[in-house]
């Protein structure tokens, strides 16, 4: 998200539709004449984020058959833009969940206007960050059950899909640890997949003040910082998890970690 604000994205909370099917619809129906339209990225576990870039709409041949609720929902869609003061050409990011959605809204894709983009973390790591976020939220929001092996599999499961989608040409991949430790060359491939290049030295500027931790963002960390984040499932605090995670080894090697 910090990435996307860098570029000029306007970050919103969500698009104003409740029913994810209607609001896949709708915007595959609708082509943005200046730019890209659509990406997904996992946090964690549970979801992704979707960023549309507003321009000249228009409805593609699968919007026909349902014109009259599309020219509702732009309506609709057009009068939340203004209502939040967003006027112009410019970036809109939505988290969202389901990959059903995603291959929906590609499969009415006939121009390359949707541009997934899927972030992807060491499984392991990211099992510790939902292990320590329910704690310190004091619930098992992502894992009610409370069985390790349950989430490890999800966690897993989520991230071996992105690399699927990813390697059938459906989007980018990208990996969190690249972005620690490889931030400029990784930066600068996103940006160029995305078709935003910002090469000026202003920009990196604004881009490296830009990816500061807020307030908001550190209610959500578990860790002190980035590289803090990075193969904290090493640690001798995790040693009793290492049996959990030897058993999800090959997954684990399959979405790219050793």
């Amino acid at each position: 998200m910090q990435v996307l604000k860098a570029a000029g994205v306007t970050v919103i909370g969500d698009l104003p539709f409740e029913d994810r099917t209607t609001q896949a619809g709708y915007l595959a129906a609708l082509r943005v004449g200046f730019g890209q339209a659509l990406s997904n990225q996992d946090t964690s576990s549970s979801g992704g984020f979707s960023e549309t870039y507003r321009g000249d709409w228009y409805r593609s041949s699968i919007a026909l058959h349902h014109q009259s609720r599309v020219l509702e929902l732009e309506a609709e869609y057009e009068g939340f833009l203004t209502a939040q003061g967003i006027t112009g050409t410019l970036g809109l990011a939505e988290k969202f969940i389901g990959f059903e959605v995603l291959r929906l809204m590609k499969a009415a894709d006939t121009t390359s206007v949707i541009k997934p983009v899927f972030l992807v973390r060491d499984p392991r790591d990211t099992f510790i960050s939902v292990k320590k976020f329910n704690e310190k939220r004091g619930f098992k929001s992502f894992n009610e059950s409370g069985d390790d092996l349950s989430l490890l599999d999800s966690i897993c499961n989520f991230s071996k899909t992105q690399v699927f989608e990813a390697r059938k040409g459906n989007g980018i991949l990208c990996y969190y640890e690249d972005f620690v430790n490889r931030r400029s060359q990784s930066v600068c491939d996103l940006f160029r997949y995305l078709g935003v290049m910002h090469p000026n030295h202003q920009f990196m500027q604004t881009f490296w003040g830009a990816l500061g931790v807020d307030q908001s963002a550190s209610k959500h960390m578990t860790s002190g910082s980035q590289n803090a984040s990075m193969d904290r499932w090493k640690g001798e605090e995790f040693r009793h998890l290492h049996d959990l995670f030897r058993s999800r080894e090959r997954v684990i090697f399959d979405i790219g970690y050793l």
